[in-house]
């Protein structure tokens, strides 16, 4: 055979089903790509992810309070402090980071990395000693545009004031302003968070939700539980007037067989 007397020309392969979806496939990846292009935000990209939540849903797990008058973040201390840190650029630092538990759909309760919760005193000053949740411990965020503050239990909005912070007034102005921003890995949307109750606070037995607290947090001694023997009336009248729960940790207090009370 002579192979001069085949015809000259570019080598064609014969195409079967497989390379017909390789193709296929090929081809809807790069429509996918094209589709999941993300808006850029310049303000997250400075902070390194930290986003500016504009409504209750974008408030994530994790939170920075940063001062719009300034760009200083609120910071908690060992002590129990809660004052504005240096100003500095990227991400929140770990002591100006706050854990949120969203109590409905208004308040928040913030813990710092302390583990405990912000309160406001009797003196409006607020400060991160609280080992518990009650009407002290809650705030409202409330926006009004591309501005938002921070309403305390005294219905008197936070500011800060030669770095400390206190809630004195009752207008919001550029002295209280602040930009709540959410941890990267927390979605736009927000993931609601709520303060889950036992059957036997919701059936209003005051008797009954402090035994449930007594199982939770005490170190039991000789398999008894120990329970404050002080009068309950204290417990109706505190659930009456909105701090129960902060009653209940004082009684948890004067028990020394609790191990979250010192």
């Amino acid at each position: 055979m002579e192979y001069s007397t085949f015809g000259k020309g570019k080598l064609r392969l014969k195409r079967g089903k497989a390379d017909e979806i390789i193709k296929h496939k090929k081809k809807r990846k790069t429509k996918k790509t094209e589709e999941d292009v993300k808006i850029v935000d310049p303000d997250a990209e400075s902070h390194n992810g930290w986003w500016i939540a504009s409504q209750f849903s974008d408030i994530g797990s994790i939170v920075a309070i940063q001062c719009s008058n300034n760009g200083r973040y609120w910071r908690s201390e060992d002590t129990g402090d809660i004052r504005l840190g240096d100003v500095h650029d990227g991400a929140p630092e770990p002591e100006e980071q706050f854990t949120t538990l969203k109590i409905n759909d208004r308040k928040i309760a913030l813990k710092s990395g302390y583990g405990k919760y912000l309160s406001v005193t009797p003196h409006s000053i607020v400060v991160g000693r609280s080992d518990a949740v009650a009407t002290r411990e809650q705030f409202e965020i409330l926006w009004e545009e591309e501005n938002a503050a921070i309403l305390s239990a005294n219905s008197n909005f936070i500011a800060a004031n030669n770095g400390e912070l206190a809630a004195k007034s009752n207008r919001a102005g550029p002295m209280e302003f602040i930009k709540l921003r959410s941890h990267p890995d927390s979605s736009r949307s927000g993931v609601k968070q709520t303060v889950e109750l036992d059957e036997e606070e919701i059936s209003g037995d005051v008797g009954l939700c402090e035994v449930a607290y007594v199982h939770k947090f005490q170190s039991f001694q000789d398999r008894r539980i120990l329970i404050n023997p002080g009068e309950r009336i204290q417990l109706d009248n505190a659930k009456q007037h909105g701090d129960f729960h902060e009653v209940l940790l004082d009684r948890r207090e004067k028990m020394k067989s609790d191990k979250f009370c010192k």
